[in-house]
């Protein structure tokens, strides 16, 4: 153990009582293990942890501490803290104060929003409770999507809060995080998996600001590739890519006249799969075909 220093006479006084107390206990387990026996700590000698202040305020107060530093995070720091702020009444105010505020009064609000979905607790059913229970119609500008819905293992839960939150006008952070990345690995483990829904919400467009055009995940030629090559072809969702790849701005188009592509479609063509036949009509439609 390593002993704590403090300053003064006093703080000299209980140095040196520490020391004395160090190697008493250091002298016990060396007698201890000289007689072949486990060592035992007494309790009087033990060193018990203690809590912090912040930890021994009342619960009133660590709510109130909670909610004006707007630190969310606060629960996680020990055990004791998530337990003191974890009350349904906590949640309740914390959904008042920055969820559902109905002013623009705070440029930091679509940020403390972004937090506040980040945590653990803020999941499906309480993002539904704030929009059934006070009125939730829309995210502050700068609000942007938890990571924790971006990736799989995808379950109705997630899907549902991804719907819901492009619903509200939350924004897919693409500079100062990796979401965007995060949300273009899970675009394509969702293509391949034929995971339509995701695939789906991944490449719609969310709702648009005011002057201000945004979307989800951009679709390449990657993603077209993947869809055909290693995703079974499925209709439904070349057909969002395809549609997603028409309505994108500033990005190259998509282009069925793929070498491995169409290649890809002759095959399946003269085994009697259809998806070959259908593919090849789509190439030649476009006119890619050479």
């Amino acid at each position: 153990m390593t002993p704590v220093r403090v300053r003064g006479k006093r703080g000299q006084r209980a140095r040196q009582r520490a020391l004395r107390e160090q190697r008493a206990l250091q002298e016990q387990r060396a007698q201890h293990a000289t007689n072949g026996q486990p060592a035992v700590v007494s309790p009087d000698s033990a060193v018990k942890p203690t809590s912090s202040k912040l930890e021994c305020l009342p619960t009133e107060i660590l709510e109130s501490i909670f909610l004006y530093s707007q630190n969310f995070a606060l629960p996680s720091v020990s055990l004791t803290l998530c337990r003191a702020l974890a009350s349904p009444h906590l949640k309740h105010l914390t959904l008042c104060s920055f969820l559902t505020v109905s002013d623009d009064e705070s440029s930091n609000l679509g940020r403390i929003q972004s937090q506040l979905l980040r945590c653990r607790w803020m999941d499906l059913a309480m993002l539904r409770r704030a929009q059934k229970d006070h009125k939730l119609s829309t995210l502050r500008y700068g609000c942007e999507v938890p990571t924790k819905v971006l990736h799989g293992p995808w379950t109705n839960d997630k899907i549902e809060m991804l719907r819901l939150l492009k619903k509200l006008r939350a924004k897919l952070d693409w500079e100062t995080s990796n979401n965007g990345e995060v949300a273009d690995q899970s675009l394509k483990e969702a293509i391949i998996q034929g995971n339509a829904p995701m695939v789906d919400l991944l490449l719609n467009r969310w709702e648009p600001y005011p002057n201000i055009y945004t979307c989800i995940v951009p679709v390449t030629q990657e993603h077209l590739r993947l869809a055909i090559l290693q995703g079974g072809c499925r209709r439904n969702i070349i057909d969002d890519i395809l549609h997603a790849g028409r309505v994108q701005r500033d990005l190259p188009d998509l282009h069925l006249g793929d070498s491995d592509i169409v290649d890809w479609a002759i095959e399946k063509k003269a085994h009697g799969d259809e998806r070959g036949s259908w593919l090849l009509d789509l190439v030649s439609a476009e006119g890619t075909c050479t």
